[in-house]
């Protein structure tokens, strides 16, 4: 399911379910996507789950309708660029309780000028830098390739999810 689907189910208030996975195991993320979860939620704020197993357990859901969801220990662009970078369609923010830490969460999950979200792409062999990274910082070169950055920029946002978790009175 691509994100804009995930999305376009929330909005129109279906039900969905799924599961929250704290166990680092890719194996059991694949059996939940399989059964047919719309979404699973891979808490790192909980559970022990590091990065190369976060990145299994993500690459676990392709060929479903599930979307995976990584609830993050903190509101840190340490913790949400890998997330997002490894292929999960959404970020769950904990411990959200004001509108100003709901507004930072919501940067981290999308490009500037919206958000402050940085561009990975891996390098080809052949290159020395890939041509994606150089053109989110600079305008003079190709203007083809300034397009296709800008393309993947607003692609990326569209799909990115930030799900804020409101865990006090204050925030609601």
């Amino acid at each position: 399911m691509s994100m804009s689907g995930f999305k376009q189910r929330l909005r129109s208030r279906e039900v969905l379910s799924g599961y929250v996975a704290a166990i680092p195991s890719a194996v059991s993320v694949q059996a939940m996507a399989a059964a047919g979860a719309d979404w699973i939620v891979l808490d790192q704020e909980h559970a022990p789950i590091g990065p190369e197993s976060l990145h299994a357990m993500i690459t676990a859901t392709a060929g479903t309708s599930c979307a995976p969801i990584v609830r993050v220990p903190k509101h840190d662009e340490a913790w949400v660029k890998p997330a997002l970078d490894s292929g999960a369609e959404g970020i769950c923010f904990p411990h959200v309780s004001t509108a100003e830490p709901a507004a930072h969460c919501v940067s981290l999950v999308h490009y500037p000028p919206r958000g402050q979200r940085g561009i990975y792409c891996r390098r080809k062999r052949h290159r020395r830098t890939s041509a994606c990274h150089w053109s989110a910082f600079r305008t003079d070169i190709d203007p083809i390739t300034t397009r296709r950055a800008a393309d993947y920029r607003c692609h990326r946002s569209s799909r990115s999810t930030g799900v804020i978790a409101c865990t006090s009175p204050i925030g609601l």
